[in-house]
């Protein structure tokens, strides 16, 4: 596992080093916006979109953490969920490769996907596609195991990671939903 902190390390300051100043997407400013009314009323407010909740509620938890120092600048938290997730997502792409194929395959596709320009992009600015990304890559990890040596454990962790994918970004469940369920009846095979 110490590639794989070496590829979250790296990642995580390249991403941080580049994390947007401001909302660049309509949907950053509408999450903030969210985020706000959700901290002045205490419940989740009518979401643009399908809806992305789980994006709230941690930017939710990053501000009130955030206030505890002074720091209130909601789209800065988004951002840096972005670059949190984003970094999480290249390190589970890491892991699942290698279960999947080698080391250095692992490595190689790993290194692609942090740098790819498309992927920078969504890991600097508040939006909701890497925890999706993240989520996704975490349940097919635990699927993989899950296949590997069946228990319980695993199969509610494999279920919680896709609730949560669904939770950051509905849509992208949905369209993933026949895949999702023919890896969890098939696998890896």
């Amino acid at each position: 596992y110490g590639v794989a902190l070496l590829v979250f390390i790296l990642s995580f300051l390249l991403y941080l080093s580049l994390i947007s100043k401001g909302p660049v997407t309509v949907d950053c400013l509408n999450l903030a916006v969210q985020v706000k009314q959700t901290l002045g009323s205490h419940h989740l407010n009518y979401l643009f979109g399908f809806g992305y909740p789980l994006m709230v509620v941690l930017g939710v938890i990053l501000t009130m953490m955030g206030e505890l120092v002074g720091f209130t600048d909601h789209v800065l938290i988004l951002n840096f969920i972005a670059v949190i997730f984003g970094a999480l997502s290249v390190v589970m792409f890491y892991l699942l490769v290698d279960k999947l194929f080698d080391t250095t395959t692992s490595l190689i596709a790993s290194l692609i996907l942090m740098l790819n320009p498309i992927f920078v992009d969504v890991s600097t600015y508040g939006i909701s596609h890497t925890p999706t990304l993240f989520f996704l890559l975490l349940g097919l990890f635990s699927v993989i195991r899950l296949h590997q040596k069946p228990n319980t454990l695993r199969l509610i962790l494999s279920i919680s990671c896709f609730g949560l994918m669904g939770a950051a970004r509905l849509q992208d469940f949905i369209l993933l939903s026949p895949f999702i369920g023919t890896v969890f009846i098939l696998g890896f095979t």
